[in-house]
């Protein structure tokens, strides 16, 4: 699930669960809790079962909604059986079949409904006009057609899982070769340009800024367009990058792009290995706030000489995210292969890099074809 599949499957969650719980009546909470619960199952499914196709996911939808259909048919028919007005207004669950007390109420009050039948009692207990096991199988019966609440919530799951798949595969660019966008720093350009040249000579199409990027374009737009453009993001790891905030919002678009889309990979390689040092992350945090502070002196100056302060303050916002989003940057590299690009593993490492991303463009057209 990207990201709108993922807030059409909140919004689908949050309707299944406010639905349950206002038409659940006396057991409104079994009931949204079984909804919540069958609406999560079908979104994790969605989201861990890559290989669902989108007709698996078309045909479970048409099947969630003929069967929410014939719930709600059903619901219907048990409410007007199975429930009444009490004095108060609210709907309670009775039974089907009376007591002898119920049936000498009947008898005496030939004209009366359940409604009636259930306001006379007052504060009394059903059980004294409807028999305990009656009411117990109604309860059983609308707990049961209930489930047409979230079946329409599968419904739409599926269908968006469908959609979502579909748009997918038929934007899966039909290249002859991989694509891969080198993410470095401009300190590092020096290797990124050795590993570009690399890539290149083995077949490789390479999104790179110093080549790629347009006269004028923004480096967020341009960041956007080479994630959604490549097969695979190399991200080049190393002290300094990782100092980088426009490296970090490269990083972390690329591993978005790979965790929730089944197109693309992320591969990491570093040139030194300060940033594997345990207190790295504590002096990274410390020389970021070092900045905050200095930002912070310069913003008192803009207003009093009326200049504005859009490029301190959007240094500020991408400092934010560094800063908050570092220990998952470290983690995701640290928790993967990392490959060593320095001078005496460069060759070894460039050629197992060039394998991974063939490989990877290969299995990703086999799913697409």
């Amino acid at each position: 699930m990207r990201r709108a599949p993922f807030f059409i499957f909140l919004g689908v969650l949050s309707a299944v669960a406010g639905g349950s719980l206002l038409e659940g009546g006396e057991d409104r909470l079994v009931n949204a809790s079984l909804a919540v619960g069958m609406v999560c199952v079908a979104g994790l499914v969605a989201h861990r079962q890559r290989a669902i196709t989108p007709l698996v996911w078309s045909i479970v939808a048409a099947c969630s909604i003929v069967g929410a259909s014939a719930a709600l048919v059903l619901h219907k028919s048990r409410q007007a059986a199975c429930t009444a007005t009490d004095a108060s207004g609210h709907r309670r669950v009775v039974g089907t079949d009376l007591t002898d007390r119920g049936r000498n109420y009947k008898r005496a009050n030939p004209a009366d409904d359940n409604n009636r039948i259930l306001q006379s009692l007052g504060g009394l207990p059903v059980e004294l006009a409807w028999t305990s096991e009656s009411i117990r199988q109604c309860r059983m019966s609308l707990v049961v057609s209930a489930l047409w609440i979230p079946l329409f919530g599968v419904a739409a799951v599926a269908a968006t899982s469908a959609l979502s798949l579909g748009r997918t595969k038929a934007t899966v660019p039909s290249r002859a070769k991989p694509r891969a966008f080198l993410s470095y720093a401009h300190d590092d350009g020096a290797t990124a340009a050795r590993l570009k040249d690399r890539l290149k000579q083995d077949g490789i199409d390479v999104i790179i800024d110093a080549d790629t990027m347009l006269p004028g374009e923004r480096i967020p737009d341009f960041i956007d367009r080479s994630i959604r453009d490549c097969d695979t993001v190399v991200s080049l790891i190393s002290s300094r990058s990782l100092m980088s905030s426009w490296v970090a919002s490269e990083t972390l678009a690329g591993i978005g792009r790979s965790t929730w889309s089944p197109n693309v990979a992320i591969f990491f390689c570093y040139l030194d290995d300060e940033w594997l040092q345990a207190d790295f992350r504590l002096r990274c945090t410390a020389q970021i706030d070092e900045r905050f502070q200095q930002i912070g002196k310069l913003l008192a100056e803009p207003p009093e000489k009326k200049i504005d302060a859009a490029d301190l303050t959007d240094e500020q916002t991408r400092l934010f995210a560094l800063r908050n989003n570092l220990g998952a940057i470290l983690r995701m590299s640290r928790d993967s292969l990392c490959l060593d690009v320095r001078e005496n593993e460069f060759e070894a490492s460039a050629t197992r890099l060039v394998s991974r991303i063939h490989l990877t463009f290969k299995a990703h057209k086999a799913d697409h074809t």
